[in-house]
């Protein structure tokens, strides 16, 4: 299932926009090897349960955490005030995380725990910006295509 029909969004033509083709790299401040190659991106979708979609991509495939609200958070992840973890995956192709993405997915595989924690300004409903964002994400018996564990650290990302 397409990223578009899960969050409604206008891209679901298959067409993409700058903001989606050129997300911000990654701020992270730890000097992780493969930092330089890690992207971030993270997409606002109002509705009747707003929701929060962080992207991590690497090489070949893609991390997503997705958030919603309201919604009281019962995980370990810790969220800001009014918020809950909805889902946490990871993708391939790497693009198949962005909601745009019209073409197949190869794989997905849903993370079994979500640990750390995601913090923005709440000045309004949906964020400008994730100011801070120290998240692991952990997989079943994971396929060959990616690791066990996956951590998303990034400071300052945008919110399209």
């Amino acid at each position: 299932m397409r990223w578009c029909s899960l969050l409604l969004l206008a891209a679901c033509d298959g067409s993409t926009s700058p903001a989606v083709d050129a997300p911000a790299a990654d701020a992270r401040s730890d000097a992780s090897s493969d930092a330089a190659s890690d992207v971030y991106q993270a997409f606002a979708v109002a509705g009747g349960l707003d929701r929060v979609v962080i992207l991590k991509a690497r090489g070949g495939a893609c991390y997503a955490i997705v958030l919603r609200s309201p919604g009281t958070n019962t995980t370990p992840l810790v969220v800001p005030s009014g918020w809950e973890l909805e889902s946490a995956h990871a993708r391939q192709p790497a693009a198949a995380c962005n909601p745009g993405y019209a073409g197949p997915v190869a794989n997905t595989v849903d993370a079994t725990s979500v640990t750390g924690m995601v913090a923005w300004q709440q000045t309004a409903a949906l964020p400008s910006s994730i100011s801070a964002l120290d998240v692991t994400l952990s997989f079943p018996s994971p396929p060959m295509w990616f690791p066990a564990s996956e951590r998303l650290v990034a400071n300052d990302v945008p919110v399209q």
